[in-house]
């Protein structure tokens, strides 16, 4: 389900000029990475997950097994459909 536009977050700062540098071309993925990404097991529920995802403004979660290995990603609109 879309966010109403009020409820969006708007791009910080440091988010608008990475932006702008991406862009232009000039940005290196170290530069532009978020750190502290959270994941998630394949075996968690995923309708439990939506709530806290849309608290937190996360439109989508990485998924990973136990040993850090990247299944996937879990859309929070796939489990709203």
């Amino acid at each position: 389900m879309p966010q109403e536009p009020s409820t969006l977050a708007r791009p910080s700062g440091r988010e608008r000029r990475l932006s702008a540098l991406v862009a232009a071309g000039e940005a290196e993925v170290g530069s532009v990475m978020r750190f502290g990404v959270s994941t998630v097991r394949p075996s968690e529920d995923a309708a439990a997950l939506v709530h806290p995802m849309g608290h937190a403004g996360v439109t989508r979660v990485v998924v990973t097994r136990s040993d850090g290995t990247l299944i996937g990603l879990l859309f929070a609109a796939d489990v709203n459909s």
